[in-house]
């Protein structure tokens, strides 16, 4: 956390208040006081000197008469987190009054095992300019971090990948036969998401961080391909075991999801996201941007601690 101070200097002018002399006489060599009733208002007699508080030449100029923070966050995604953390950060600053500085570590195919490689110091991988980065430095000094990887590197001999719905839209489909993805079909998934926190939580020396995942919207494009492919059902239901499967490891760690599945297609799944929230066939517009931030910010800003 970076901490702004600003200074605010009072010019204060203390100007003695001086009262009449007492009248004499001349023949009268002593001076008689005469007691003040309680019940009356002393009169304050001082010397006529003026006190003056000097100011610097130079005073500063007065921004803000609290402390400042500045707040970090790193927001970590595939493509579908695309301009987002941008928006997520204005919601910071909005809720909280805070200055927000924005790393934005999203990668186009980011998957959950290339995060976890990535946190282990065993992969890298680009921000949106493409320069490769190294997240561990922006995990150890942020208040704020969201994580979120895909599915599709976590999968094992035991647990082979046998979802074979579209990830975008296919003009010339294959409509590969696909089954109902179970539980098990996620496991290796929920293994690598809860190293992640792991390792978020090791970065940090146990420190407590606002700590914040999601899971995955139904874009259009994919939608599209599962009905002409007469697989939207079962594909429906492949997605919601998926999300499922994040709600259960983030729930072990105590860390909220923004369930953006729900939160689009509606508690029963039945609704088709509006096409203005895309830029594409998969990915965020400015529009759809803001609103995956407002479902993060809908989530508050407690901060998780380790459980383990």
């Amino acid at each position: 956390m970076k901490i702004k101070y600003f200074v605010l200097i009072t010019g204060i002018l203390l100007v003695g208040c001086s009262a009449p002399a007492a009248a004499t006489t001349p023949e009268l060599q002593m001076i008689t006081i005469t007691p003040v009733p309680p019940s009356a208002t002393p009169t304050l007699v001082s010397p006529t000197v003026t006190n003056t508080l000097v100011l610097p030449t130079a005073t500063p100029t007065l921004s803000s008469s609290k402390v400042s923070e500045v707040w970090d966050l790193v927001y970590i995604s595939d493509s579908t987190g695309w301009g987002v953390a941008d928006e997520y950060a204005a919601r910071i600053e909005q809720d909280l009054g805070v200055q927000v500085e924005v790393h934005d570590l999203w990668g186009p195919g980011l998957s959950a095992r290339k995060i976890l490689d990535a946190l282990r110091g065993e992969y890298r991988w680009t921000d949106l300019s493409y320069n490769f980065i190294e997240p561990v430095s922006f995990i150890e000094e942020a208040e704020v971090i969201v994580v979120y990887g895909d599915w599709l590197d976590s999968q094992t001999a035991e647990h082979p990948w046998d979802w074979n719905c579209a990830l975008w839209y296919e003009p010339n489909r294959l409509c590969q036969e696909t089954t109902s993805c179970g539980a098990e079909t996620f496991a290796q998934y929920e293994s690598d998401l809860a190293d992640i926190f792991e390792e978020i939580f090791a970065i940090r020396g146990g420190k407590p961080v606002i700590l914040r995942t999601a899971d995955w919207y139904l874009p259009w494009g994919p939608l599209e391909t599962w009905r002409a492919c007469s697989q939207e059902q079962i594909c429906k239901q492949c997605l919601l075991n998926c999300s499922d499967a994040i709600h259960r490891v983030a729930d072990e760690y105590g860390v909220p999801v923004a369930g953006l599945y729900k939160a689009f297609s509606g508690s029963d799944l039945s609704l088709d996201m509006p096409r203005e929230f895309f830029r594409d066939e998969v990915n965020p517009s400015a529009k759809g941007a803001t609103a995956i931030a407002d479902v993060l910010a809908d989530l508050g800003y407690e901060p998780v601690a380790p459980r383990k």
